[in-house]
């Protein structure tokens, strides 16, 4: 079981929890006789088991140390409401130090799933909804990069070219849509064996010097207020190349809009991908005409002609015909229409 409604702030602990506690178990205790280096551990389990009560279970079995499930769960809010009320201030008191202007500066956004539970219930399991609550994630990167007169890579990888691959990425994003669950879609290994050749790294791709991460349960607006405080912390404003990715979700680009309008905006790839391989289907049936429509796009997509994709998905749009009002979810034309509109 996942974090109560009432544990909010422990995503915010979670991810900040190495800068806030030191490496080491210090001396002394605090009015709650729990010294930092302690509570570190008890943050730490209780984020990466199911229940209060697994975690407890954990500490007596690994660590040796007895812990109720009241006070794990009296340590994880305490810390993480400190930690909430120290992001509200810019964490003047906790990041020090000059931050370095980055040569790239980039911003990633992407919404996530939860478990969570129904606070003041008593025993048992009391699901919030569904049980199923969206997350809110960012990842702000630093990193350094040369720059080219032309396209360093004009081809697509090799693996959008992969039948099987591709098929792979689009039943996971199709399984994904139906369920509610986790938008993000397959880690390389799900996919396939990994390459036992080690590549080396391309000069022309950004090599990361500096990554920090935000999760947060707030709705998009407030969220990225959040991402805007972390970016100028970062003094991304003072980059000369930014960046800012994301999915086709409206919010993503609400927050791309309201914040990071001079950032060059940039869709997430693999989602395109897995559009445009269910467009060719769509269009051409399953054959190997689709699979070469959808190669043709694919490549388009990559070297920036979006514009020719739409084209030619409208012209399609008008062959097959626009849906009715009352289209079902199945009906190919509505499908279609909102690939084009993606």
């Amino acid at each position: 079981m996942g974090p109560s409604n009432s544990q909010k702030p422990l995503l915010l602990a979670v991810a900040v929890a190495g800068l806030f506690f030191p490496q080491r178990v210090h001396l002394g205790l605090d009015a709650r006789e729990s010294t930092p280096g302690f509570k570190r551990q008890v943050v730490f389990l209780n984020a990466e088991t199911r229940s209060l009560k697994r975690a407890s279970i954990v500490m007596e079995r690994v660590v040796g140390l007895t812990v109720s499930t009241n006070t794990i769960e009296r340590i994880c809010l305490d810390v993480g409401n400190d930690l909430e009320s120290v992001a509200a201030e810019n964490w003047t008191e906790v990041l020090t130090g000059e931050m370095v202007v980055p040569e790239v500066a980039i911003v990633s956004y992407d919404g996530g799933r939860i478990r969570t539970r129904r606070t003041d219930c008593g025993p048992g399991v009391h699901l919030r909804g569904k049980g199923w609550n969206e997350t809110k994630n960012a990842i702000f990167v630093s990193a350094t990069s040369t720059t080219s007169e032309t396209d360093p890579e004009p081809e697509p990888p090799a693996c959008f070219f992969d039948p099987a691959h591709v098929a792979k990425l689009t039943e996971k994003a199709k399984t994904k849509e139906n369920t509610g669950a986790d938008d993000s879609l397959p880690e390389d290994e799900e996919l396939g064996p990994p390459s036992k050749a080690k590549q080396s790294w391309p000069k022309h791709k950004p090599k990361r010097i500096l990554r920090t991460i935000q999760s947060s349960m707030k709705n998009a607006k407030q969220f990225g207020t959040q991402m805007a405080r972390e970016a100028h912390r970062r003094r991304f404003v003072e980059a000369s190349r930014k960046a800012f990715v994301g999915d086709g979700l409206t919010c993503n680009w609400s927050i791309h809009q309201a914040h990071f309008h001079d950032y060059t905006a940039i869709l997430d790839f693999v989602h395109a991908v897995t559009y445009l391989f269910k467009a060719s289907v769509i269009c051409c049936g399953k054959c190997d005409a689709a699979w070469s429509t959808y190669t043709g796009w694919m490549t388009t997509t990559w070297q920036g002609r979006v514009d020719e994709v739409i084209a030619h998905l409208k012209d399609h749009q008008q062959r097959i015909g626009w849906p009715l009002k009352d289209a079902s979810e199945d009906d190919p034309r509505e499908q279609l229409r909102k690939v084009i509109q993606y």
